[in-house]
C-alpha cells in the first residue's frame, strides 16, 4: 500500500510539474525586431475565386505589396484536370512565374489533399474509379507537376499531402502504404529538394509526419466553431508547441519544425463570404491578429506562415477595412 502511495504521488507531482511548465514558464520573449523569422503566406487559387475575388489580383497584390519570403501554393487537382486527360496548367505557370520575377520562393503541395476546405478536392470524373485506379491517377498527377516545374529555381520545398494523419475534411482516411508512394514519387523525381510533411498542432501526434519529412510544419489555431462547443479558444500556452516541438527533436534533431498555418482569418459554422462581419470578428479581428503573432513568436519556431491571404483582401477590397492588411504588410516587412 506504502508502494501505491508513492507512486501515485510521484506521477502526481509529475503531472502538476508539467502543468506548472506548460502554463507558468515563460519559454520565448518576443520583440518588434522580425529580422530572425522567415513569413510565408498559403494562398489559394480556388478560394480567391470562391470569394468572388480575380485571383490574379489577389496574387499579384500579395507579391508585390505584402512581400512574403515564402508562398505555400496549393496545386488543386480538380483545377488542373478538370477532365481526364486534360491539363490546365497555364494559371500556375503564371503563378509560379510571377513568384520568381519577385525572388519569393515556393513551396508546392501535391496530392489529393490540399490547403482549403473541403481539403480533397478530387475532379468528379474520378467517381467511377476504385481507389486503385484513383491512386494510380494521383501519382500521375504528381508525376507531371513535378516533371513541370523542377527546373524552377525558386521552388524551395514540396509538400506532399496536408495534415494526412488528421481526419478532417470531405476525404477518406489515409492510407499509410500509399502515402509512403507519394512521397517515394517525389523524391525520386526531384532528389535535391525537401519535402514538408504537416500535421495538426493541437490535434497532431507529429511524429508519423515528422518521419517521413525532411521539414516538418504544424498548424496553430486560436479560435474555433464546432458543433459541440460553439466559438470555442484553446487553452494551450504557446509552451504546448514548445513543448512539443522539442521533444521531436529528441528523436530528429537535424530537421526543421515550422509552423505551416497560422490562423490569421476567421473560423466559423459557415464559409468566410457567407458570415456575416459583426460574427467573423468574434474569431479574427486585428486586437486578436497581433495576440496571434505574438502567441506564435512564444512558441520558439521562426518560420511562420500566415493562413488568411484572401480574406484580408476581401475586406480590403470589398468591405474598405484594410487594417489586417496593412497589419500584415507592416508585420513581414520590419527589420528588413
Amino acid at each position: 500500500m506504502k508502494k501505491i502511495t508513492i507512486i501515485f504521488l510521484t506521477i502526481l507531482f509529475l503531472v502538476l510539474g508539467f502543468f506548472i511548465f506548460l502554463f507558468f514558464t515563460p519559454i520565448s520573449e518576443t520583440t518588434d525586431d522580425n529580422s530572425d523569422y522567415t513569413w510565408g503566406i498559403t494562398f489559394s487559387k480556388t478560394f480567391s475565386q470562391d470569394m468572388g475575388l480575380d485571383f490574379r489580383d489577389v496574387y499579384t497584390s500579395m507579391l508585390e505589396d505584402l512581400n512574403p519570403d515564402v508562398v505555400r501554393l496549393p496545386l488543386y487537382w480538380k483545377d488542373i484536370e478538370p477532365q481526364e486527360g486534360v491539363y490546365l496548367f497555364d494559371d500556375y505557370d503564371w503563378m509560379i512565374s510571377e513568384a520568381k520575377k519577385n525572388n519569393v520562393k515556393l513551396v508546392l503541395a501535391v496530392g489529393q489533399k490540399l490547403p482549403r476546405w473541403p481539403e480533397c478536392q478530387i475532379p468528379e470524373w474520378t467517381d467511377p474509379l476504385s481507389k486503385e485506379q484513383k491512386k494510380e491517377e494521383i501519382i500521375h498527377l504528381i508525376d507531371k507537376i513535378v516533371r513541370r516545374y523542377g527546373d524552377f529555381d525558386n521552388i524551395y520545398a514540396w509538400q506532399v499531402e496536408n495534415e494526412p494523419f488528421l481526419h478532417f475534411g470531405k476525404c477518406d482516411r489515409f492510407n499509410r502504404d500509399f502515402l509512403d508512394e507519394e512521397i517515394e514519387t517525389v523524391r525520386l523525381l526531384d532528389p535535391s529538394r525537401p519535402i514538408m510533411m504537416t500535421d495538426s498542432g493541437e490535434l497532431g501526434t507529429w511524429f508519423s509526419a515528422t518521419k517521413r519529412a525532411d521539414i516538418f510544419g504544424t498548424s496553430v489555431y486560436r479560435i474555433i466553431w464546432n458543433k459541440y462547443f460553439g466559438y470555442f479558444e484553446y487553452p494551450l500556452p504557446p509552451n504546448f508547441f514548445w513543448f512539443k516541438a522539442n521533444l521531436l527533436r529528441i528523436f530528429y534533431p537535424d530537421k526543421p519544425i515550422i509552423i505551416s498555418e497560422l490562423q490569421m482569418e476567421p473560423w466559423g459554422p459557415k464559409m468566410i463570404y457567407e458570415t456575416p462581419l459583426s460574427e467573423q470578428e468574434i474569431s479574427m479581428n486585428l486586437d486578436q491578429f497581433h495576440s496571434n503573432i505574438e502567441y506564435a513568436k512564444k512558441t520558439g519556431l521562426k518560420e511562420i506562415y500566415l493562413w488568411g491571404v484572401e480574406w484580408w483582401y476581401w475586406m480590403k477590397e470589398k468591405h474598405d477595412q484594410p487594417e489586417l492588411w496593412e497589419a500584415t504588410k507592416e508585420l513581414i516587412n520590419k527589420g528588413r
